[in-house]
Formats: C-alpha cells, structure tokens, sequence
C-alpha cells in the first residue's frame, strides 16, 4: 500500500536483486500490546524504521513528522531537517495508520 517507498523520505531503494528496502513498521510495538493489522502499520526505510522504533520521531495526528530530541545525545541534521515533512499515507481509508495507534507511539516514546 505503500507504493515500495518509505513514508517518511520517499525513498524507493532495490537491493542489486530488485527486492525492495520498504519495510512493514509497527506504530504500536507488539511487544507492548500491539497487532498485526494494517491500520497499525506504516511502509519505512531500514532507517526511518529505526529511528521511530527507538522514538527518534513519531508521527501526528494531521500525519506530519514530529522529531525529538534526546537527553545526551545531539541529533542529527538530516533527522532534524524532517520536522513537520509530510508523511504520504495510502488514500484507502482503511490502510492508513490509524490515530489510535499513532497516539499509542507518541505516548510511549514521550511526545505527550
């Protein structure tokens, strides 16, 4: 549903076989209660997969990138420069992430 790009930057990737860099990210962790359902899932990059996962950014209600920032640790400008991006959502209602799920993320990783 995601068209094999990242949500977050867009980028379209191949390995030297043709497999696609996209990967199927949770919004909510399954190891906190979260399920394998598409409204709880968003297309990313190995990277923007990781850095959501460990709470680097998140995503808002109006899906736009929200960044934080950490306690020791400087972040990065190319992190930075996606404050407020756009994140590209299917247009079927029923696979784009559901605000349930992104309230859930915001919230674990300290947004709100």
């Amino acid at each position: 549903v995601y068209d094999y790009a990242c949500a977050i930057c867009g980028s379209q990737r191949r390995s030297p076989t043709g497999n696609p860099e996209i990967e199927a990210a949770h919004i909510y962790p399954k190891n906190q209660g979260g399920r394998d359902i598409v409204p709880n899932g968003i297309g990313l990059c190995k990277l923007h997969h990781w850095t959501f996962d460990v709470g680097w950014l998140t995503i808002s209600e109006d899906y736009k990138v929200i960044v934080g920032e950490a306690n020791n640790v400087t972040t990065p400008n190319d992190l930075s420069n996606l404050n407020g991006r756009n994140v590209e959502v299917p247009s079927e209602e029923e696979a784009k992430p559901a605000e349930q799920f992104l309230r859930k993320h915001r919230k674990l990783h300290g947004f709100e």
